[in-house]
């Protein structure tokens, strides 16, 4: 792994700390471009962050884990949101079925370390 240019990371945080929400998207897309990528659990407080995100870049590649452990509302949302806001939603799915996952780690596997 490359070690982080120490140069960037005093300028960005110096820029950064002094920015608005807008500031902070304008620097990420500028700085890193269509590389930007975001991830989600459709929680509140994400859905915020997403909110801002999408007014800027709306064709941005959103990533969703489903772990299949999510309550039914939050995939029903998900898949609100992913029509109502047009989201460039990527959903991904253990390999492992629900059934082998519990048989090797318990009833509750999320409880798990």
């Amino acid at each position: 792994m490359n070690e982080p240019d120490i140069h960037f990371l005093a300028e960005a945080n110096k820029k950064l700390m002094k920015s608005d929400i807008n500031g902070i998207l304008d620097w990420t897309f500028d700085t890193f471009g269509d590389d930007v990528s975001m991830t989600t659990a459709f929680g509140y407080s994400g859905l915020v962050l997403l909110h801002h995100v999408i007014q800027k870049k709306p064709e941005i590649v959103l990533y969703f884990i489903d772990t299949g452990f999510h309550f039914k509302e939050t995939l029903e949302f998900a898949k609100f949101l992913k029509k109502e806001w047009t989201l460039n939603l990527k959903t991904y799915k253990p390999e492992m079925s629900m059934r082998k996952l519990k048989r090797k780690l318990g009833e509750k596997p999320y409880e798990t370390n």
